[in-house]
């Protein structure tokens, strides 16, 4: 609006009449909506790109609690497995009279792991990329 007041008070002083006086008014007018028009713009996509950052945000969020549920359902069953291992040596133990070796206990656990499909890591591991040649 402020500037609709300084076109009319340009247009008065430069023509002296009030046609031009309402001349310029309304190149004010429009000045002014077309700043206002471009302040919302503005405004407007800087709020659509804080909305896309924070459903990356989210996306990444869920991921991570995705892989940590997959990681917790994964560590109980190794340790599922491992005391089914270690009781069977126990009760085997108690029943002949004898203690199995280490050796043949982490067979067991190897092969039991591997009978369940635990005995790959969940996530490969990552390793850091080459260096680039000189």
């Amino acid at each position: 609006m402020l500037a609709t007041g300084v076109g009319s008070v340009v247009a008065v002083a430069i023509a002296g009449g009030a046609a031009w006086a309402i001349l310029g008014a309304l190149v004010g007018l429009l000045l002014a909506f077309g700043v206002e028009w471009g302040v919302s713009v503005r405004a407007k996509l800087q709020r659509l790109a804080e909305l896309e950052r924070e459903a990356e945000s989210l996306r990444q969020a869920q991921e991570l609690f995705r892989q940590q549920a997959e990681a917790a359902r994964r560590e109980a069953a190794v340790s599922a497995a491992w005391t089914e291992v270690f009781g069977g040596v126990v009760s085997e133990a108690i029943s002949t009279g004898r203690v199995l070796p280490l050796q043949a206990l982490m067979a067991r656990a190897e092969v039991t792991l591997k009978a369940r499909g635990l005995d790959v890591p969940l996530y490969p591991p990552t390793t850091n990329p080459p260096l680039p040649e000189a």
